[in-house]
């Protein structure tokens, strides 16, 4: 809120007025009543809509995070982008807000960061499933990358404005769907995550002793980790000549979405836990880790060999780390 910077005393009286000092503290206390108000009508906490004359900014939806929202004007709003933990967490500022039109052309966005720097160029949808990359001319980030100014074109219709397209849970039901149809492998449930969404994974051939052990998607801005995920185990569990012979030998057990509960949050790195899954393996002290510690206590009782274990990441480069 713009705050009035003039401070007690700078008033000029008029000549001949004499105030009292509750008079005084009477009136502070209806300035600061009324300041309050004003806050409150113009700054809106996460889960609500943040509403100017000419649209609205919305975090209703799987993956979303808008933060905190302030309306500068009518076409001009300001949101900050914080992480779900407090403490040390990695630079991944994710963000994935709704704009809907209210007969505003453009919506300009400020989006201010804190405990991260401005990193994913933002993505533009429809219909929240085809993705495009915003135009330069939409987009300015400060010197300094704690700011970034986003302008979206708006033509009557809703826009998804996101860090990376939103890959959610719906997706991955639909994509296990879809694979079981093509390979005739069905995912099931593992277990659950510590918010009570299923956890899902492939297994081909329970009597093999030879496994590819595949994980994705335990920090949820990793969203091209993901496709590489999806691209790999469609070919690896397909019908190709090589697929099937490689499978004669191997087995193959594939999860493909460790954590549900953050990427239904928005989250940039944890679970529900204020954990990086990834730190957590062999302490196997979260509900999503522990599925993956009995399982190769299974793995040890039954004989079994890891011959490669994949887990698939994402980072400012391609790389693959052995």
């Amino acid at each position: 809120c713009i705050r009035d910077r003039s401070g007690p005393g700078r008033h000029q009286l008029a000549p001949g007025m004499t105030v009292t000092g509750r008079y005084l503290r009477a009136l502070a206390l209806l300035a600061a009543i009324a300041l309050l108000s004003s806050c409150a009508t113009n700054s809106y906490r996460p889960g609500t809509a943040c509403t100017t004359a000419g649209f609205s900014i919305t975090d209703n939806f799987e993956g979303a995070r808008r933060g905190q929202c302030r309306v500068l004007s009518d076409d001009q709003v300001a949101i900050e982008i914080t992480p779900e933990s407090s403490g040390y967490i990695n630079d991944s500022p994710w963000y994935a807000f709704k704009v809907e039109p209210n007969g505003a052309d453009i919506a300009r966005i400020t989006v201010r960061y804190f405990g991260g720097h401005h990193r994913y160029w933002p993505k533009i949808s429809g219909d929240g499933l085809t993705w495009y990359a915003m135009e330069d001319r939409y987009v300015r980030a400060a010197d300094d990358r704690l700011t970034a100014d986003i302008v979206v074109p708006l033509d009557g219709k809703p826009v998804w404005v996101s860090a990376h397209e939103l890959i959610t849970t719906g997706i991955y039901d639909a994509w296990g769907k879809k694979l079981a149809r093509t390979s005739g492998f069905s995912p099931e449930v593992l277990g659950s995550s510590k918010g009570g969404l299923p956890i899902h994974v492939f297994d081909t051939n329970d009597a093999g002793r030879e496994l590819l052990f595949l994980v994705g998607r335990q920090h949820p801005p990793e969203v091209s980790g993901a496709f590489a995920f999806f691209a790999f185990a469609e070919t690896i569990l397909g019908d190709g000549e090589l697929a099937q012979r490689f499978r004669e030998r191997f087995r193959i057990v594939a999860i493909p979405l460790l954590n549900p509960d953050g990427v239904v949050a928005g989250n940039w790195r944890h679970n529900l836990g204020h954990t990086d899954l990834n730190r957590d393996w062999g302490l196997f002290e979260q509900p999503e880790t522990a599925l993956i510690g009995k399982l190769l206590n299974r793995f040890d009782a039954e004989g079994s060999k890891i011959r490669m274990f994949i887990d698939f990441h994402s980072t400012r480069k391609n790389t693959f780390y052995t």
